[in-house]
């Protein structure tokens, strides 16, 4: 009896654990990759920028995020070129991230080796392999004004969801964080005005140490109890 009521302790402590905000997404940094491999070397300033392929991987914990750029809407239209701006070089995450090129380079069409374009021009789509669960995308360099389109797949079919307009509120440090439902691709357009960067997009949340802690110690407290019972 005792060992039965033990059992069911361990499991509502698990449960607890998992439970009550006890994970927590982890934001996956572009610009904080190492370059990837086929780009091309780092353009000057204001660019400073790397010109890569059509498509880009990044490894990830239970999958692959890959980086694929297009003249126009996302996945319909003319692939083009990512563009990779690292963190270390451009000082910091909001001016870091993934961006797109209408040639093979070496040089940047945009200035600043974002997406660039005129009115629902360019795009950098975000496919994961893993599903994008609890997920957000993050827009760097998003100045006041400076629209985009927000597409995503939450749906089943790629679609276009939202413009969003920067403001100071809305994107504090030029950043603008974008929550969405579950899906397996996002993409971010300019819309016109926009020279913007995908920053970060959040994968799956994971259980988070006191979390992990809380549930270790249960499963500790019934193996002494079950031992001494012996």
């Amino acid at each position: 009896m005792l060992r039965k009521t033990l059992l069911t302790i361990a499991v509502g402590v698990a449960a607890l654990a998992f439970g009550a905000s006890s994970s927590k997404a982890a934001e996956i940094f572009f610009g904080d990759f190492a370059v990837p491999g086929g780009c091309g070397a780092l353009q000057p300033a204001p660019g400073s920028g790397h010109v890569c392929g059509a498509s880009v991987p990044f490894t990830v914990a239970g999958g692959t995020l890959t980086a694929t750029a297009f003249s126009g809407n996302p996945g319909t239209s003319t692939a083009e070129f990512v563009t990779f701006r690292a963190t270390g070089d451009v000082g910091g995450h909001g001016e870091s991230g993934l961006g797109e090129n209408q040639t093979a380079g070496p040089g940047c069409t945009d200035v600043n080796c974002e997406i660039g374009g005129g009115a629902h021009g360019h795009s950098v789509l975000i496919t994961s392999s893993a599903g994008l669960s609890q997920i957000d995308v993050l827009i760097g360099s998003a100045q006041a004004g400076e629209t985009f389109d927000l597409w995503t797949n939450s749906s089943g079919t790629l679609v276009d969801v939202a413009t969003i307009t920067p403001t100071a509120a809305l994107c504090p440090g030029d950043i603008c964080t974008e929550t969405f439902a579950a899906a397996t691709q996002v993409a971010i357009q300019n819309n016109g005005t926009a020279n913007v960067l995908v920053s970060a997009v959040s994968t799956p949340g994971v259980p988070e140490p006191a979390s992990l802690a809380i549930l270790g110690a249960a499963l500790v407290g019934f193996g002494v109890v079950r031992r001494r019972r012996r």
